[in-house]
């Protein structure tokens, strides 16, 4: 039996609601859920999200903020303030993204939720879904048509375009990836200096300048991990 009860469905809650026509992938919907958590996390600075229910038939799941889900008095009330913020934040991001056509130069959006909305967009593109976010107490909606999702993956693809070309005259050590994780794990693997300040200072300024920022923090989590706890403040610093 589910720990959540019912009579907790009046808690500020996030609704997903993935209407698709094609099968949606259990390994998009891991990285959505990832996502989903990592900027819910740095949007509240270190808050978390939890999962209350899962229903069938299209694809929907709901969240609350932990603390929320708790029950505890007075973070009762900020949880559900601030998760009616993030979809908020959410829905303006999307919402600047998706006036962006394929061969514009404006200059793209770099917030908090950028992951998501990829996750988001990726999965409506390719399962040709509607997707919505709903959050209860607000009636915050964000939506997400195939349509709207495969404009914003072709302006995607431009930006991963100019990253490869910028990377590989800077770094011809880091080339030919498709994704983020690719980015990160070839920068990784390459042979560049990380300790070198000037390396550093470049590769940030590659990354910042493509929109493609939160891999420095995805690069200096890992850096961290691997007992180069210097090296990863210095780069978290050059974040724009």
């Amino acid at each position: 039996m589910s720990l959540y009860d019912r009579s907790e469905r009046m808690a500020p809650e996030l609704k997903i609601d993935i209407e698709n026509i094609r099968p949606v992938y259990l390994g998009d919907v891991g990285v959505l859920f990832e996502a989903l958590a990592g900027d819910y996390s740095r949007f509240t600075k270190g808050r978390k999200l939890v999962v209350v229910r899962l229903e069938t038939g299209s694809v929907v799941a709901f969240f609350q903020d932990a603390v929320t889900f708790a029950k505890v008095a007075t973070p009762y009330v900020e949880g559900g303030v601030l998760l009616a913020q993030f979809v908020q934040a959410l829905a303006k991001l999307w919402n600047r993204l998706s006036h962006i056509k394929p061969g514009q130069t404006q200059k793209r959006p770099r917030a908090i939720g950028m992951r998501t909305i990829r996750a988001l967009a990726k999965i409506a593109d390719q399962s040709e879904s509607e997707i919505t976010l709903t959050e209860s107490s607000t009636e915050t909606i964000l939506r997400i048509s195939p349509r709207g999702a495969r404009e914003y993956v072709r302006t995607e693809n431009e930006r991963i375009d100019e990253i490869r070309r910028s990377l590989k005259d800077a770094f011809p050590t880091v080339s030919s990836f498709d994704t983020t994780t690719s980015i990160l794990d070839r920068i990784l693997a390459s042979e560049m200096d990380l300790d070198d300040e000037r390396v550093l200072q470049q590769l940030a300024n590659l990354l910042n300048r493509s929109g493609y920022g939160f891999v420095i923090d995805l690069i200096a989590d890992q850096l961290e991990l691997r007992g180069r706890s210097r090296t990863a403040d210095s780069l978290r610093k050059l974040r724009r």
